[in-house]
């Protein structure tokens, strides 16, 4: 009887061992999930913050228009009149109006230019450039034989036929 009682304790130890095992594998294979899962999260906490950061300065940055937008309303608002809404696009102030009491005031237009001495412009004959064919000593030419060589004349046209035409209704 002993020895049935320690085949079945073996085979329990054997059994346990197994599982044992078992647990092992699947304890390491949680802790890879674990780890994923932490690495998973902590990327998603990062880009989460990184949008509210950049939500952040989108903010500032609108709030930094509104503003801007406010002060360019009220500096076109100071540069109008209240009842003839000009003075929008004037770059200079007007003239002052510096006449004394006792001063006799003329009217002069500013029409007229002072008078600028005319130079004289001379039309004549221009002396045409004319435009040499290049000259090149030093040539050597690649023809066995120069002798053969023909030469192109400049042939001038100085007669022109006119031919009369008759039309017959």
């Amino acid at each position: 009887a002993d020895k049935a009682g320690l085949t079945s304790v073996e085979a329990r130890l054997e059994v346990y061992k197994k599982n044992e095992d078992v647990f092992k594998d699947d304890i390491k294979i949680l802790k890879l999930d674990v780890m994923f899962r932490d690495k998973a999260i902590t990327k998603l906490r990062q880009n989460f913050e990184k949008a509210e950061k950049e939500r952040d300065d989108l903010k500032l940055t609108l709030e930094k228009f509104k503003g801007s937008s406010k002060n360019l309303s009220r500096l076109l608002d100071s540069q109008q009149c209240d009842k003839s809404k000009t003075g929008l696009g004037e770059l200079y102030a007007p003239k002052p109006d510096l006449v004394f009491a006792d001063e006799h005031v003329v009217s002069e237009s500013a029409t007229s230019l002072p008078s600028i001495a005319k130079s004289e412009v001379k039309i004549g004959e221009s002396k045409l450039k004319t435009v040499c064919e290049p000259i090149i000593e030093d040539w050597v030419s690649d023809i066995e034989d120069e002798n053969e060589i023909e030469t192109k004349e400049k042939v001038n046209v100085t007669e022109v036929n006119v031919v009369e035409v008759n039309v017959v209704d």
